[in-house]
Formats: C-alpha cells, sequence, structure tokens
C-alpha cells in the first residue's frame, strides 16, 4: 500500500513506540538526519531508484531512438514517433496505484453514475462525463486510464502532424518536461492541456473555429485551461531580445512584490458573482493560497526560475545557430515567454502557478523546430546537450512523494 501526502508509516515495535510517546525518537531522527554523511547517502539512494527505474529506461530508450529515427536510411520507413506514442501511452495507461492523487480519481469512477453525476463536486463536467461514458462498457478502472491516456497523448501527436517539426524531439521533449510530471495523476488537467495544445497548432494556422473549440473541450475538462484564451492574443511575430527579457525581469520583480495578487483580490471581490463556481475558486485561493508558498523555499524558486533562464538561453543560441527565422517558431517563443511570465508573476501563490503550464508547452515545438532546421553537426550537438537535460530533468520531475512513483506498478499486478 503506498502512503499518501499527509500520512506516515507508524511502527508498532514497542521501543518505537515509547520512544515517539517521549519525543526522544524524533531527537533521534533529527540527529541522524542532519549528518552529512546520511545525507548524502540518502541522496545517492534516491538518484540511484530513479536511474533503475522505467522512467529513467524510457528516457533512455526515446533518446536513442532520436539517433536512429533520424539517420538518413531509417527515418522516411520507419514509424519511430508512433513507436514511442505507444509506449507512452501504455506505460501511463496501464498503471496501478502510481501517480498523485490515485484514490480521488479512483473513488469518483467507483460512485459516479447518472443519478449522481449532478451532484458531485469538485471534478469538471466534462471529465464526469468521460467516466460515465467508460462506465457504461465497463466497471474497469484500468480501462478508464487506458483511454484517459490514448486521448491526452494522442491529442499532442496528432497537433504535431500539423507543423513543420522534428516529431521524436519534440516527443522527447514532451517525455521529460510534461509525461513524468503531469501525466502520472493528474487525469482531468492532461487531456486539457492536450486540446489546449493542439488549440495553440490551430491559431498559429489560422483556423480560429476549431481553435475555440479546442479550448472549450479543454475547459470542461479542467477549468483552469480557460488562461489559453490569451493564446488567442500572441503575435506571430518576433521581437528583439533586449525587449523579450525586459518583459522578463519586470515580470520577475512584479511577481516578487505580491502586488498584482492584490490587484486581483480587489476586482475579483468587486466582482461579486457567488454563483460562478469559477471566480469563487480563484477567489480562495488568492485569500488561503498564499500559505502554499512556504512549502516553496525561496532555494527552489531560484533554481527553477535559472532553470528556465538556462532553456531560454540554450533555445535562444541554437535557433540562431539554424539561421532559420520562421512565424512558427516566432509565435511558440512568445507563447513560451509568456510561460515564463506567468510563472514569475504568479510566484506569490503556487499553486496558480502551474497556470502557466499550458503555455510551457510550446517548449515541445522549439525544440522540435530547432532540430528540424539544424545541420548535421548541430544536430549531433543538440542531442548531447538533450542527453544531459533529460537526466537532470528525469531526475527532477518527481514530486516530493517518490514513493508514490517507485516502484512503477502495472494494472497487470492485479491479475498476477
Amino acid at each position: 500500500m503506498r502512503i499518501q501526502k499527509g500520512y506516515e508509516i507508524l511502527k508498532t515495535e514497542q521501543i518505537v513506540f515509547v520512544l515517539k510517546k517521549t519525543g526522544e525518537y524524533m531527537t533521534l531522527k533529527s540527529s541522524f538526519s542532519r549528518c552529512p554523511i546520511i545525507i548524502l547517502l540518502q541522496g545517492l539512494e534516491i538518484m540511484l531508484e530513479i536511474y533503475l527505474s522505467i522512467y529513467f529506461v524510457i528516457f533512455i530508450l526515446i533518446w536513442n531512438l532520436c539517433i536512429i529515427g533520424n539517420s538518413k536510411e531509417l527515418k522516411e520507413t520507419m514509424p519511430f514517433s508512433g513507436f514511442c506514442i505507444c509506449i507512452l501511452i501504455l506505460v501511463v495507461g496501464l498503471r496501478w496505484n502510481t501517480g498523485t492523487d490515485w484514490q480521488s480519481y479512483k473513488n469518483l469512477f467507483d460512485k459516479i453514475n447518472l443519478n449522481n453525476i449532478n451532484s458531485i463536486q469538485h471534478f469538471d463536467v466534462g471529465y464526469k462525463w468521460f467516466n460515465l461514458i467508460i462506465k457504461f462498457f465497463t466497471d474497469d478502472y484500468s480501462v478508464l486510464l487506458l483511454f484517459d491516456a490514448l486521448l491526452s497523448i494522442t491529442l499532442i501527436h496528432f497537433a504535431l502532424k500539423k507543423i513543420q517539426v522534428n516529431t521524436l524531439i519534440c516527443i522527447l521533449i514532451f517525455y521529460i518536461d510534461f509525461c513524468i510530471a503531469h501525466y502520472f495523476g493528474s487525469n482531468r488537467r492532461i487531456i486539457a492541456m492536450g486540446f489546449v495544445f493542439v488549440q495553440f497548432v490551430y491559431i498559429f494556422l489560422g483556423k480560429y473555429k476549431r481553435a475555440l473549440l479546442c479550448c472549450f473541450l479543454a475547459f470542461i475538462f479542467h477549468r483552469s485551461s480557460i488562461v489559453s484564451i490569451f493564446a488567442f492574443l500572441i503575435p506571430k511575430r518576433g521581437f528583439s531580445t533586449k525587449k523579450y527579457f525586459f518583459i522578463l525581469f519586470s515580470c520577475l520583480i512584479l511577481g516578487a512584490t505580491g502586488v498584482l495578487f492584490d490587484i486581483i483580490l480587489v476586482v475579483v471581490e468587486k466582482i461579486n458573482l457567488p454563483q460562478l463556481s469559477l471566480l469563487k475558486s480563484v477567489l480562495h485561493y488568492l485569500k488561503y493560497g498564499k500559505n502554499d508558498t512556504e512549502q516553496m523555499t525561496l532555494i527552489h524558486y531560484i533554481l527553477a526560475s535559472c532553470k528556465r533562464f538556462l532553456f531560454l538561453f540554450l533555445i535562444l543560441y541554437f535557433n540562431k545557430k539554424t539561421k532559420q527565422k520562421s512565424n512558427l517558431f516566432n509565435y511558440f517563443f512568445n507563447l513560451y515567454i509568456c510561460s515564463i511570465c506567468a510563472y514569475f508573476l504568479l510566484s506569490k501563490v503556487s499553486i496558480f502557478q502551474i497556470l502557466s503550464t499550458y503555455f510551457a508547452m510550446s517548449e515541445i515545438v522549439l525544440w522540435g523546430i530547432i532540430f528540424y532546421n539544424a545541420n548535421l553537426k548541430h544536430k549531433k550537438i543538440l542531442l548531447i546537450t538533450l542527453l544531459f537535460i533529460g537526466i537532470i530533468q528525469v531526475q527532477n520531475s518527481f514530486p516530493m512523494y517518490k514513493n508514490l512513483y517507485i516502484p512503477y506498478i502495472s494494472t497487470l499486478s492485479k491479475y498476477g
């Protein structure tokens, strides 16, 4: 049994119980935990667990397929991208008691029916009907997970096929940056992310009606995706590097002050429409969500910000080497800038930072464009760079509760 957040495993040995009761256990535990050697060994143990896990094996597999699949002899004859997508769908869809929010989603599927669908709170209407449709055919929760993964990941692949990118590299970036961190638990939001990603592509292609439809479909699966409506306002032309960094540093400073949230709080309170559940949720998190930032230390925020700036520099550097300018790159780069700005501006309430994830998915396309336009020499450098980035990203993709992910448990274990 996996222990979710807020619980601990209590040993039943008498000595441990006595020590816990007297408080000496915590003192001993605290003393040992501060020992540098213990900290180092614990860190090495965690790294070893991750590097021996299925998640790291899949990363190495996709990275190697990026090399093989981009060789002149095979890239036109072998469907490597489709093969990678199938692997990801199966790994995400055939998990059992693995990942975050497991019990809440399983409980929804077990309890939902036509009689109580309207009374169930805290789940979006699209996802509730998605559960109900699957449950009409089967009571097996594993089937729901498989179709959830199939829909959310296939949408990504569908969108990539409509633009001129290196699909294999895009799948690699999708896996290391988004799949592990988001697709093993956020059942509703990953479907919304898929529709939003298709929406971005349709906006670039000028198919605005289809983009609006995708925006609506994303919204009924997860209300947070309403932020993607701003993608219609993002220009398709590029700007100078100075302007980009001026905007970024302005957002960094403004976000650090917390002034933005004070302004939004006043506006939302003035609207005063209690019947709108979305506004009620926003108001709740604005008032009480700042406590969440206590869980995100200053050093974590600094490291996350440095990572974003590093990726930004790498994307600009390699794009400059390709000497190719396109509206496709410009539009998705502007989306990426928006994601970083949103991350900075929403830093005072960590739960709102998730909103930046929708725009951050533009990074998938950016690396695909750069690799597509690069010469052979730069492709080799890019692959080596992505190997090191991938190793770090896989290591950092797991939330605090790694035990919810490792070891990976397959749904087949139910029948073993």
